[in-house]
């Protein structure tokens, strides 16, 4: 086996040409820079294993490139056609993958430079969703998941044990985020928990999605007061909790009139059904990628 480099550039100028470039759903490339003909058997359902879809990652070939370097300029060559996200991809740089990780690389973090860490091919996948759709930064990720320790991914980490400060549990739900709820005074917050949260009944209390963060002041423009104060510090708390989206309940009859849907990124707010049915779902498909914040809405009509 050749020795491979995994030295990155100090800038990668061709992103340049992606800053203006609205936020597409790309998939993701994984590359083997141990053999790059060769697919890993398992590698791509691995990667995709806590993904809402099995089709986030997938497997690309290159030519026999054994340095980072090189593959960063192949991956830029090609990515554009292929319909992969340029900026992030992962790399198998050890043979044994399925206990030392994988490599996640961005070719711009914060400071517009290339980085890469280690990460658990087990998660690798839903970061990678997480990163492009602006749940998580790159120096959060890098803090959260960075991985350098040689035991098996199935064992569980003690980060993994216990609640956050809300009480949500600090392993990740199966949607892969906590969802914030915030409500005007006068609400019942465990009722509203009740009217949203899918099988309700049948979960413990720290493993439900929906999470009841703060009553606002109604004096106040709600959604503004949420998006400036209370999300940001919700998510500081809990960093599991979704951070581009979260719900306000602005009506004591929300369960007539709907709650408002808000979209930190755009500070845009819309209107949907409150029912265990829909409101998870609706936020899941927006938060997750399977639909814009325009398309196929669920709108709550008076």
């Amino acid at each position: 086996m050749s020795t491979i480099d995994l030295s990155l550039p100090d800038s990668v100028p061709e992103m340049a040409r992606y800053e203006d470039r609205p936020m597409t759903l790309d998939s993701f490339a994984i590359y083997n820079l141990l053999a790059p003909q060769n697919e890993p058997p398992d590698l791509v359902e691995r990667c995709n294993s806590e993904c809402p879809r099995d089709d986030y990652v997938h497997f690309r070939t290159s030519p026999d490139i054994t340095s980072l370097k090189g593959l960063i300029s192949y991956h830029l060559s090609t990515t554009v056609h292929d319909n992969f996200d340029p900026n992030y991809f992962l790399v198998v740089t050890d043979p044994v993958w399925e206990h030392k990780g994988v490599c996640v690389v961005t070719l711009g973090d914060e400071e517009g430079k290339p980085d890469k860490f280690m990460i658990k091919t087990a998660e690798s996948g839903l970061l990678l969703v997480n990163l492009q759709i602006g749940n998580t930064d790159w120096y959060e990720a890098k803090e959260n998941y960075e991985f350098t320790g040689d035991d098996d991914e199935d064992e569980k980490q003690d980060s993994e044990t216990g609640t956050f400060p809300d009480g949500a549990s600090r392993k990740r739900p199966g949607t892969g985020f906590y969802i914030a709820f915030y409500a005007i005074p006068g609400i019942d917050p465990s009722q509203l928990i009740r009217d949203v949260e899918p099988f309700y009944d049948g979960k413990e209390p720290q493993d439900r999605v929906c999470r009841f963060e703060g009553f606002l002041n109604s004096d106040r423009d709600l959604v503004s007061q949420a998006m400036d104060s209370w999300h940001p510090q919700a998510c500081m708390s809990n960093t599991l909790l979704c951070k581009m989206y979260f719900f306000v309940v602005d009506s004591k009859d929300y369960k007539e009139d709907g709650i408002l849907l808000c979209n930190v990124k755009e500070h845009k707010t819309k209107r949907v059904l409150c029912s265990p049915g829909v409101t998870v779902a609706e936020f899941c498909d927006i938060a997750q990628g399977d639909k814009g914040w325009d398309e196929g809405s669920v709108q709550q009509t008076s």
